[in-house]
């Protein structure tokens, strides 16, 4: 319920927010750094980073389910085969104005725990008047994809890894269909994440160069805090986290943000959190940030899980004018003078 309520006053922020976004030319993984770094870091995060590798070559299986239009953009809403072969759904939302000749800056939008696609609509919505495209991917056992057959990203450290790879890949199979988009400005694409969003939004932007700025809201590193910490985690799994052992440590560090956000760098990256958050405690946002690379900037909020609205609007849009030096309204005024 937290999550949703966050995502809902967010949208309604959203309208005050200008500025464009930022990357997506083909798929590739961004460059490893090796300056100042040590070998056995760099040979960790080359065995790592190909734990996520996934055939490109794969058939898409691309499938229009629906399309509807309004004033302000195009819903488009497809299917296409997953990494493991699971059925994926996903947005795109296109403003009316884009075009080949008008290319559009562009969100990848990632919900949180126990949402789904449609709730996010709203976001891409209000993005959409001022010029922005997104694309809005499922996660494993979420909205279409639900089956409570399985647990929400595994009941043990075997499961959450094997689901958060597998999300992960599936978002950079949507990312696949967005960037073959001719409307889509291939400069100016950014992963906005919402708590379990973020998380694995983190492994997407480290993994994926197309993706050149990201903000991450509510959202935090090493497992056994957040597990051990969360007012959502069960007595028993606090007790496990707390008692988590090497192997089950070294499972999860494949998954874990910290081992990742350094990655994304030197791409900019701005994290929101809140100092009274019971769902990602402090301590993981404080470790996630500290494990992250310059450019960064963490802002805190006096709140809980939801952010304050309002507040949050003027510093993202800051960033995002900070870091592109571009502005949807000039996106957004060739989408109205379009429209008229």
């Amino acid at each position: 319920m937290k999550t949703r309520q966050f995502l809902l006053l967010f949208s309604l922020g959203a309208l005050l927010f200008s500025g464009a976004l930022s990357s997506c030319a083909q798929a590739q993984t961004p460059p490893t750094s090796t300056r100042f770094t040590p070998k056995s870091v760099v040979d960790a995060w080359t065995k790592r980073r190909a734990i996520y590798d996934y055939d490109r070559r794969a058939p898409l299986e691309k499938k229009l389910v629906r399309r509807t239009q309004n004033s302000v953009s195009v819903i488009e809403k497809f299917t296409i085969r997953g990494v493991r072969g699971a059925t994926e759904p996903f947005y795109i939302v296109m403003p009316l104005a884009a075009s080949p000749k008008n290319r559009a800056p562009s969100l990848i939008l990632i919900h949180g725990l126990t949402q789904n696609i449609d709730e996010m609509l709203i976001v891409a919505q209000l993005y959409a008047a001022q010029g922005y495209a997104s694309l809005i991917p499922e996660y494993v056992n979420h909205g279409d994809r639900f089956s409570d057959r399985h647990a929400r990203f595994g009941s043990d450290a075997s499961g959450l890894r094997s689901d958060i790879i597998e999300s992960v890949g599936d978002i950079r199979r949507t990312l696949d269909v967005f960037c073959a988009r001719d409307e889509i400005d291939p400069k100016r694409i950014a992963l906005v994440g919402f708590s379990l969003g973020a998380i694995l939004g983190t492994m997407t932007t480290a993994l994926d160069s197309r993706v050149s700025t990201a903000i991450f809201a509510v959202g935090g590193g090493d497992w056994r805090t957040i597990l051990g910490d969360s007012s959502i985690s069960s007595p028993k799994t606090k007790a496990a986290a707390r008692a988590l052992s090497a192997a089950q440590i070294a499972l999860l560090d494949d998954v874990d943000p910290k081992n990742f956000v350094a990655q994304i760098a030197p791409r900019p990256v701005l994290m929101m959190n809140g100092r009274r958050d019971d769902i990602i405690p402090v301590a993981a946002a404080q470790i996630f940030f500290q494990s992250a690379r310059s450019p960064k900037r963490q802002i805190w909020f006096d709140s809980g899980h939801i952010l304050p609205v309002f507040q949050v609007a003027e510093p993202i849009n800051s960033w995002l004018q900070q870091q592109l030096r571009a502005s949807t309204k000039s996106t957004f005024a060739k989408s109205a003078t379009r429209r008229n």
